[in-house]
């Protein structure tokens, strides 16, 4: 029974850090990320690029080369808890990382640091405030340029790079470089390619994607697991005290 006790303690463990923890940050987390927010705004999905994403991790290389100061992470990802139900932008970004086409001749690029949350909700949903209030005040602003990047028409591939930023620190920092192409972003073209204001309070929800939905499963496997052991467990007790009895 002291066994089965700690057995039972180890899938209850392991369950809840499965439904608790935020998924693994990876190329095809950002791409699902990003064709959500696409779809939320009525704009095509894009493609991964192979090509686009190679050259974005090579230049994630370079980036960890330059010894830029950690950045202060954005609000989500400075949290304990996976939970985003009471979301609020901070609506900072990481500009110190410079860009590798300034003038979007090939690709439009974003970049920032993160630690365990993809950058790219805080993109979109950040970004999509500061763009509003850009127009309002015809002010430029970095996280508007990232919203619009996400959501722009005409983009029709996605190129995704992450690298660990210092391997030395062991901190867990990592440097995300995602590139568009063709470019957004391009003035005179905003109307045709950017949508109407789409956000949404009841959209901040944790994202469902291809990890949390394996995960999902997995604990819900353990869970039928539990039960049959419980049960063969029960009648075999029942069995042994008939017998004595």
């Amino acid at each position: 029974m002291y066994l089965y006790n700690i057995f039972v303690i180890f899938l209850a463990v392991f369950k809840l850090n499965c439904i608790c923890s935020p998924p693994n940050v990876t190329v095809n987390l950002i791409w699902e990320q990003h064709n959500k927010y696409r779809k939320q705004a009525g704009m095509p999905e894009l493609s991964l690029s192979k090509k686009l994403s190679k050259d974005c991790e090579d230049y994630a290389q370079h980036l960890v080369t330059l010894n830029i100061p950690d950045q202060e992470l954005f609000w989500l990802d400075r949290q304990i808890v996976f939970n985003i139900s009471n979301y609020v932008p901070d609506l900072g970004d990481h500009i110190a990382y410079p860009f590798s086409d300034k003038n979007k001749k090939y690709y439009t690029e974003s970049i920032c640091e993160f630690k365990t949350i993809s950058c790219v909700r805080h993109w979109y949903y950040g970004g999509n405030g500061e763009y509003s209030r850009a127009q309002l005040f015809h002010e430029s602003s970095s996280l508007a340029d990232k919203y619009t990047a996400i959501v722009w028409r005409s983009s029709k591939k996605l190129g995704v790079g992450i690298v660990q930023k210092n391997s030395a620190k062991n901190n867990g920092r990592k440097i995300l470089v995602v590139r568009y192409s063709p470019p957004g972003n391009v003035v005179g073209k905003y109307k045709e390619n950017i949508p109407a204001n789409v956000f949404e309070d009841d959209e901040l929800e944790v994202e469902t994607t291809t990890e949390s939905k394996a995960c999902e499963k997995k604990s819900y496997i353990f869970s039928k697991v539990l039960i049959f052991l419980t049960l063969t467990l029960a009648t075999l007790f029942f069995k042994i005290v008939v017998v004595h009895h």
